[in-house]
């Protein structure tokens, strides 16, 4: 395993009331800039939607951090997923890939 890669990503759920906020986070062993990715995809009836952001953030050892915010409107019968991509100052990168579920958190 390469080192500059070890951290963790998992999300949080909160759907008390709709629509649901998704928070990724993200903790590593090491304090480093780490460029992410979060794009979201809600599949429906009606369609599909997508949701990107992107961005730098200055990680700091063994503290949990947000990355962003995501708030989605779906029901049961939609499926939404989410892929985000983490990629260090060297270019190396690892992809973390995530169903959204209701009530549901994947913390480690």
């Amino acid at each position: 395993m390469d080192t500059d890669l070890n951290f963790e990503v998992w999300l949080k759920t909160y759907d008390q009331t709709p629509p649901a906020i998704i928070v990724p986070y993200l903790k590593s062993n090491k304090s480093q800039v780490l460029h992410y990715q979060v794009d979201a995809k809600n599949i429906g009836a009606s369609g599909t939607s997508r949701t990107s952001q992107s961005g730098y953030m200055n990680v700091i050892a063994n503290q949990p951090q947000a990355l962003t915010r995501l708030v989605i409107s779906r029901s049961d019968t939609q499926h939404c997923n989410l892929e985000i991509v983490i990629k260090n100052a060297t270019g190396k990168q690892e992809i973390f890939r995530f169903d959204c579920m209701n009530n549901a958190s994947t913390e480690p």
